[in-house]
């Protein structure tokens, strides 16, 4: 879905429907309450998007497009690569979404609470957070190691030690959060 391109009203109940589905089960939720919430009626909700599904497909889609908005480019890297520290090099890994677009982390919520429940859910976390992840932070890690810049070792591991790491936050810390987590 090109969110820029929406009309006004389909760009709100775009964001009401993923404020409800990120607060409550997807299946809780009903169109009446959906359009209630936009303070539309129902047969008018329905000119935008003929069902709920097609709502979170089209959340899945926004999230798939921009979840990589945030990550360094492998050229920005480059001068970390070059000249940083080995913590700066891990640094680069840890990019986070949220910055960029304020919807992103309460559809990952959404997509947190389906991966058990919807197979596109899990593909997304299994293809985009957890493989592309892991490919992206071992090409970096590779590439400095290409460079001299860190001793030849095992860079899948610690591309899955990170990336698993960066799952951890978005899972505890972000999703979940509780004041024990900030001590």
């Amino acid at each position: 879905m090109n969110y820029t391109n929406i009309s006004e009203s389909k760009r709100l109940i775009f964001e009401v429907s993923i404020e409800l589905f990120a607060s409550r089960p997807f299946e809780s939720v009903t169109m009446n309450d959906l359009a209630k919430a936009v303070g539309k009626t129902k047969s008018s909700f329905y000119n935008h998007f003929a069902s709920k599904q097609e709502i979170l497909d089209q959340i899945y889609d926004f999230f798939c497009e921009h979840f990589n908005d945030n990550r360094n480019p492998p050229e920005d890297v480059e001068p970390v690569l070059q000249h940083g520290t080995i913590l700066d090099i891990i640094h680069c890994v840890f990019y986070v979404f949220g910055d960029t677009d304020p919807l992103m982390l309460p559809i990952l919520q959404i997509i947190h609470q389906r991966k058990f429940f919807d197979e596109r859910a899990r593909q997304i976390v299994q293809n985009l957070l957890i493989s592309d992840g892991v490919a992206y932070s071992k090409m970096i890690f590779d590439r400095a190691v290409e460079i001299g810049r860190l001793a030849p070792f095992d860079t899948q591991l610690l591309a899955v030690l990170c990336n698993n790491s960066r799952l951890c936050i978005y899972d505890k810390w972000i999703l979940e959060p509780t004041a024990e987590h900030y001590l």
